[in-house]
């Protein structure tokens, strides 16, 4: 009996999707960088994913190393599995123009 329960509750639980649940966590670059040393790093957004072409610059880390760049500002890299915001306060990020992300 406990196992019919059990397998009617994972079965329910694999039913449900909320909107957060399928939104996207990790993005697939679909855009080809033609720049010299450009990489191509999707970042997830609200309405979907964003690619963006640069020269990966690593920022952030434990050491909390900043963007050299007057408009870059340090953003979480999306290609990791570290979350800054769940336990990785001491992620790595990358040096991203603010009017890349905009």
């Amino acid at each position: 009996m406990k196992l019919a329960v059990l397998v009617s509750t994972l079965f329910a639980a694999l039913a449900y999707s909320s909107p957060i649940e399928t939104a996207p966590k990790k993005c697939n670059c679909t855009t080809i960088c033609l720049g010299l040393g450009q990489k191509c790093v999707s970042f997830p957004t609200e309405k979907g994913c964003k690619d963006v072409c640069l020269i990966p610059t690593f920022c952030g880390g434990i050491a909390g190393f900043s963007c050299e760049g007057k408009d870059e500002i340090c953003v979480d890299d999306p290609r990791d599995d570290c979350d800054p915001k769940h336990g990785g306060a001491d992620c790595g990020g990358l040096c991203v123009s603010k009017r890349l992300l905009g």
